[in-house]
């Protein structure tokens, strides 16, 4: 994991701004575990650094999707802070939270896949942004989060499903 946020920090990317916005995206999905629809879908008012919170909604499952509270680690809040700042310096103002500097609008799948498979290139590591998902959860296991905590924070429907994480380790 460390490699994946070493690579991607010391990745040729066009410009300052799509560095700390890539980092911020890979740390969000290493460290609060979200989806690829839910990193797209991530609004600017559901990230509160003053509180700690990033709020997903409409997850994965039926009806629209489960929403749920992911608090924001003291790594992850550094990568979205320097984000934060990049992003004021731009003027964007749009309601995504990740956003294009061309465009000043959110990024699109694609945009995500360019920077897994840039990031995937340059740290020799064949991850996925679900694997970091994975990496999520189990750490959060692993540290001695009750299953049914993690559960919820990874957004799973059924707990046998973040059960099947305590066979990593």
């Amino acid at each position: 994991c460390l490699r994946i946020l070493e690579a991607t920090e010391h990745y040729l990317w066009p410009d300052a701004f799509e560095r700390v916005r890539n980092l911020a995206v890979v740390a969000t999905a290493l460290y609060a575990g979200l989806r690829r629809k839910e990193l797209v879908g991530l609004k600017f008012l559901d990230v509160d650094l003053d509180d700690g919170t990033l709020r997903v909604v409409g997850g994965k499952g039926r009806g629209g999707g489960k929403d749920r509270i992911v608090p924001i680690a003291s790594d992850l809040r550094h990568y979205l802070d320097a984000y934060l700042r990049h992003r004021r310096q731009q003027g964007i103002v749009a309601p995504e939270f990740f956003c294009s500097r061309q465009t000043k609008r959110g990024i699109s799948m694609m945009t995500l896949r360019r920077i897994v498979l840039a990031v995937r290139r340059a740290s020799g590591v064949p991850f996925s942004l679900h694997s970091l998902r994975h990496s999520f959860v189990t750490q959060l296991l692993r540290s001695g989060v009750p299953l049914h905590t993690a559960s919820a924070l990874a957004g799973h429907n059924q707990i046998t499903t973040t059960a099947g994480y305590l066979k990593v380790f």
